[in-house]
């Protein structure tokens, strides 16, 4: 009889623990993260207490999956609570008791999803939650690396810009597009935070590949202050003659050319610097812009003018009151002006740079070939003294011969010298950089012959960067007349 009366308590007592337990859901009840790729594991907490709950007690959520209090338990480490070992419950406060460990997945779709959640058949979690496709996370983190790599590359221009005056910084940002440059980054970055799928950040790679973004501003060519003599192939005769006037025969252009030349030595010293600046964009270089400063030694003239093609990209320093016309732009240099400066994007250098320094047509002394006659000295000939008629006829020949390979010398020599042009350019080049060395003329001479260069080739080079003769001598009677005709000219002025 006792024996039946304790078996009937205790499974009174069971009963009575079985009809009591309970939980609640707290405020706040959950956290979730409601974004997923899928089949990405679940994650966020929920916020419970337990009164007499069996650990055996089951969840299960809209997506199939399912575990016990026990697990939940087990995979949270940190949560407190009474267990009763007799009946298999515990009891505890509110607690957050979190998913993350549990490897909950949400399913293979892609859409919005409603997540719900029950426990002993009381629904206590529902939330709308996104899945998208699965991202290939080295996609990510190329685009982010490269995205890194561009924006430091952009902040590291800032600071090669310091090299530069406010005109060439001015210019190069022109040039480079920089501004646009910046606003395609921040476009580009925005993209790249606001992506959630692998098309997206591929998207993000595409459009960093196609923006060049320069690593490094480097000045690739300099040449400091030498003479400056135009380019023959850049001398227009129409152009000079519409804007400093003049006419000019038709068939004698060669000849109007070379006193241009022979104009060009004797009234203007004019120098040139020269800088080409490129861009670095890792594995190869690009030019950027060429800088240009023209200096004139002395007053220049009235009626000589500055005139230019009108290149890509050309941009003056200041305002030096300069006019189109056709293709051109020119600047009266009787403004009294000592120096222009200007860039361009179109690559040039101080050699192939197509400007013309001239007068008018008319005030160009026209040489034809043959006439070095010294007029004032023309000699009688004698009918009783044939031999002194020999002796002139020689004498004019010799002058005649003397002038025609002074005007080769003048015209052809640097060409026989020099057939690539280039050759005489760097030759220059070392030149300058030699005496910025503080190297002297003989030893300058030497690495040259070193570098099998001719003594002709170094003795015309070495005179031409010194603003010296390089032809043959001139006759004395050829430079009276000259010096003539220069007195002549400032008479009429």
């Amino acid at each position: 009889m006792v024996k039946k009366i304790f078996i009937f308590l205790i499974f009174g007592i069971v009963l009575l623990s079985l009809v009591s337990a309970d939980f609640e859901v707290g405020f706040p009840s959950h956290s979730f993260d409601l974004t997923y790729e899928v089949n990405e594991t679940i994650i966020g907490f929920l916020n419970m207490s337990f009164d007499n709950q069996s650990l055996d007690s089951f969840f299960f959520d809209s997506f199939g999956n399912n575990f016990t209090l026990e697990e939940l338990i087990d995979a949270n480490s940190g949560f407190v609570y009474e267990l009763n070992d007799t009946f298999n419950t515990i009891n505890s406060s509110f607690q957050e008791i979190h998913l993350n460990d549990l490897n909950l997945k949400v399913p293979n779709i892609i859409g919005n999803l409603n997540y719900k959640i029950n426990f002993t058949n009381q629904e206590i979690l529902s939330l709308e939650i996104v899945t998208t496709p699965k991202i290939d996370l080295s996609l990510k983190t190329s685009a982010l690396n490269l995205l890194n790599q561009k924006k430091n590359n952009f902040d590291g221009i800032a600071s090669e810009f310091v090299k530069f005056d406010s005109f060439v910084q001015t210019s190069l940002n022109k040039s480079l597009q920089l501004d646009l440059i910046e606003d395609e980054l921040k476009l580009i970055e925005d993209f790249y935070n606001n992506a959630s799928t692998s098309l997206d950040y591929q998207s993000v790679l595409n459009d960093l590949d196609d923006l060049a973004v320069p690593e490094l501003i480097t000045v690739t060519k300099r040449v400091d202050s030498v003479k400056f003599y135009p380019d023959r192939n850049n001398i227009d005769l129409d152009i000079i003659s519409e804007v400093a006037g003049g006419t000019y025969s038709s068939g004698n252009e060669e000849a109007y050319l070379g006193s241009l030349y022979l104009w060009n030595e004797d009234n203007l010293d004019a120098k040139v610097t020269f800088n080409e600046i490129s861009a670095s964009y890792g594995d190869y270089e690009s030019f950027v812009l060429g800088f240009f400063e023209f200096n004139f030694e002395s007053q220049v003239g009235e009626g000589v003018y500055f005139i230019i093609d009108e290149i890509d990209g050309l941009t003056f320093k200041e305002d030096y009151s300069e006019t189109n016309a056709l293709d051109y732009v020119y600047i009266d240099l009787s403004n009294f002006l000592d120096s222009i400066i200007f860039t361009t994007s179109e690559s040039f250098d101080f050699i192939s740079v197509p400007v013309i320094i001239s007068p008018s047509l008319n005030d160009l002394q026209v040489t034809e070939l043959g006439e070095y006659v010294d007029s004032r000295n023309q000699i009688r000939i004698s009918k009783w003294l044939l031999f002194s008629l020999a002796i002139v006829f020689l004498i004019i020949l010799s002058l005649i011969v003397y002038s025609i390979l002074q005007t080769w010398y003048d015209k052809k020599y640097e060409k026989y010298l020099f057939k690539n042009r280039n050759n005489l350019y760097n030759l220059v080049i070392y030149i300058t950089n030699a005496k910025k060395k503080g190297l002297k003329n003989p030893e300058i001479e030497k690495n040259l012959r070193n570098s099998k260069w001719s003594s002709e080739q170094i003795r015309y080079v070495m005179r031409k960067y010194a603003g010296k003769r390089t032809g043959m001598i001139m006759l004395p009677f050829m430079k009276k007349r000259i010096e003539n005709i220069n007195k002549n000219r400032q008479v009429k002025k």
